[in-house]
């Protein structure tokens, strides 16, 4: 454990301090600020302050007597409150500080142009658990500056090519820039992920070992190369193609007891800014990557532990709970995908000193302060527990805050009515929830795959749930430290998630609707006379009755994942009762189907689709497409929308560069296809 160095002001020096500091108002313009980072579309810029000199430590403390926020205000006139932090030295994560006189802002801009922001720097008792009040803390309380933002450069997997992970209204949460739904692949094992020996101030020995290998070289690392372990976790789980993760940011008297954000276990009024650093140093490569993070900040064990620790008694709401929401997002909600969970296995009280249950007023509460917080639409969600008690969902329906339950139940065949029987709750209540299997409890060492495959995987995304997270009981909650022997998990999980995410029609997909009747033998999903999913348990065929229309019928594996495939019927004619055929392979194992209208698109755009990658080799640069003929032929390309239909073509001469304007068109995912000699490909990419 890292012994910290600390300044510590005594009341009498403490209060001259704070006298001095509300005496010279006409500072606040005098420090500069220095704007910091990639000032591009979603990228993080930093603003940092020169302000109070004092301490993790200190009295007055900085992290309740003092609060910044800034407003930022965008090209066409949007504003963003955005919290801001005591940063000790500016680099803590790098030199281990406790004390300095940096303030900073994190914030993630949504418009290219010039930005505006002023600073906000006060102070009181406890005036960081507030959003108004507060006196002048002087120096650069009032401090304003402008900035220019340029457009986003990021390709591949990097969030910022998409933009902001959003709660829109609807069953599945979407990408601000890209308009992509997002379906959850997920790992849920360990929960007590930061238990890291190499975060300053953590005490354990975990360290990843096995995971070392899985860094390479310009990944980011601390203190000399401190992180590889735990940085090569996410390069690995981010291979295999799973898009988030669930982990615990405060686990005091809790399963692990070994992670938090203070400097210790108790302090919980005192931050530890070198730790929290380094936590943010993982952060960014979890974005870099395409890794949500799903941010638990209580866990059943702690879950009243801020009240009865500054109340004495499990109710209201404690100053320190508002303090520590306050920090966290203030720290962390720049990024780009996150789930804030008010905390899992809530509701179960149990016996000890933090375990009295949440009420229902204060998760709706604590989801509102977390709301108020945080200046894009982040999803907001709570877990039940334990498995067969979700109760604590019933009072939450209709509530504005939150976007969704982060469901616990059992392994079973009941995870698809579960997951349905909460997304027709939420529609009911007029406030639609996004429904995801977190917590698929199952207490033993390993669970059957079929049906971690059938039952879990395709029946939470066939009921109309947007993901699932893989968890195995056993206690790997907290044990364990190699990813690799769940990869089938993982992988299953992924095919569900790509399957969504490369072959439906987006636009499609807010109107499905879980129908268990249109088949037999099966699950559906049904955009009606549009788009149908048939998810098919133990394969065979299936009748279907169709509207009126002609319609592509093509296969999904969602054993091995890949491309679309034919079977022995791939186009029908609707206007009653149809047969999609069989199954390109094994007729006896379970397959998925999706069957289009050929409005939508035609069997040479399926084929386009099937062939798309997740990155555009050429360069897109100010709204221009660069594209190039790299042999002596010619070659022809063609730009499709996300949808299959044709926007434009260029024929390029061998050997040769020319520009295809893409100025007036809408913002979202294109295809361009190419074809020379030697045959016809497809790449994906995003237009800003």
């Amino acid at each position: 454990m890292r012994k910290k160095q600390s300044i510590t002001f005594f009341s009498l020096a403490g209060a001259i301090f704070a006298f001095l500091m509300l005496a010279l108002p006409t500072m606040a313009n005098a420090q500069a600020a220095v704007v910091g980072g990639e000032l591009k579309v979603w990228h993080k810029v930093m603003i940092t302050f020169t302000g109070a000199m004092t301490s993790e430590t200190a009295t007055p403390n900085p992290f309740t007597h003092y609060r910044l926020d800034v407003v930022f205000t965008s090209p066409s006139g949007n504003a963003y409150k955005v919290p801001g932090y005591y940063a000790a030295d500016g680099n803590a994560g790098e030199t281990g500080a406790s004390s300095g006189n940096k303030w900073r802002v994190n914030f993630p801009p949504d418009e290219v142009g010039e930005w505006k922001f002023k600073a906000s720097f006060v102070t009181g008792t406890n005036i960081a658990a507030e959003f108004t009040g507060g006196a002048s803390a002087g120096f650069f309380d009032g401090a304003e500056g402008v900035f220019t933002v340029t457009k986003n450069d990021k390709t591949g997997k990097d969030f910022r090519v998409k933009g902001k992970l959003e709660y829109v209204g609807e069953h599945y949460l979407r990408f601000r820039d890209s308009q992509e739904y997002f379906i959850k692949a997920g790992a849920n094992i360990p929960e007590i992920f930061l238990e890291y020996a190499e975060f300053d101030n953590t005490p354990t020995t975990r360290l990843y070992p096995n995971h070392i290998k899985d860094w390479s070289a310009g990944d980011p690392t601390w203190k000399n190369g401190k992180g590889k372990g735990i940085v090569g976790v996410v390069n690995y789980l981010s291979g295999l193609d799973l898009n988030a993760m669930y982990f615990l940011t405060m686990n005091s008297h809790g399963d692990g007891k070994n992670s938090w954000p203070w400097t210790g276990a108790d302090n919980r009024l005192e931050y530890d800014v070198s730790k929290l650093d380094q936590w943010e140093v993982l952060f960014e490569h979890f974005d870099r990557k395409g890794m949500m993070l799903h941010l638990v900040t209580t866990e059943t064990e702690n879950q009243s532990y801020f009240e009865v620790k500054d109340n004495g008694s499990p109710g209201g709401f404690g100053t320190s709970r508002k303090i520590y929401y306050r920090e966290l997002v203030a720290r962390f909600g720049h990024h780009l995908a996150i789930t804030w969970n008010v905390g899992e296995e809530n509701g179960w009280d149990l016996a000890g000193p933090f375990h009295q249950a949440n009420t229902d007023k204060q998760r709706k509460d604590f989801a509102d302060r977390l709301r108020a917080l945080t200046y894009y639409n982040d999803p907001i969600v709570i877990h039940n527990g334990p498995s067969g008690n979700d109760d604590i969902f019933q009072p939450l329906l209709g509530h504005p805050a939150y976007s969704g339950p982060a469901l616990q139940w059992r392994w079973g065949n009941n995870i698809y009515s579960k997951i349905l029987q909460w997304r027709k709750a939420s529609s009911e209540a007029g406030h639609k929830w996004v429904c995801t299997i977190d917590e698929p409890y199952l207490g033993a060492a390993r669970g059957d795959l079929i049906e971690w495959r059938k039952s879990i995987v395709w029946g939470s995304v066939m009921a109309g749930g947007a993901g699932s997270e893989l968890f195995l009981g056993a206690g790997q909650d907290i044990t364990v430290l190699d990813y690799r022997p769940f990869e089938e998990y993982y992988n299953y999980t992924v095919y569900a998630s790509q399957f969504f995410s490369r072959f439906v029609p987006q636009k499609q997909m807010i109107k499905f609707e879980p129908d268990d009747k249109l088949i037999s033998g099966g699950w559906s999903l049904k955009s009606p006379g549009e788009a149908y999913i048939l998810y098919l348990n133990n394969g065979g065929s299936a009748q279907i009755t169709l509207p009126a229309g002609k319609y592509s019928v093509q296969w999904y594996n969602p054993r091995s994942g890949g491309q679309l495939q034919s079977g022995s019927v791939t186009t029908v004619n609707g206007g009653g009762t149809v047969s999609i055929g069989s199954a390109p392979g094994t007729q006896a194992q379970d397959w998925t189907v999706l069957i289009l209208n050929e409005n939508l698109t035609t069997g040479a755009k399926r084929d386009l689709l099937e062939k798309a990658s997740q990155t555009l080799p050429f360069s897109l640069i100010n709204q221009n497409l660069f594209l190039s003929s790299p042999t002596k032929g010619k070659m022809e390309f063609t730009l499709y929308d996300a949808h299959g239909k044709m926007q434009k073509s260029l024929s390029v001469p061998g050997s040769e560069e020319k520009t295809l304007p893409l100025k007036g068109m809408e913002p979202g995912v294109y295809f361009v296809q190419f074809k020379d000699e030697l045959g016809t490909k497809a790449f994906r990419f995003v237009l800003p």
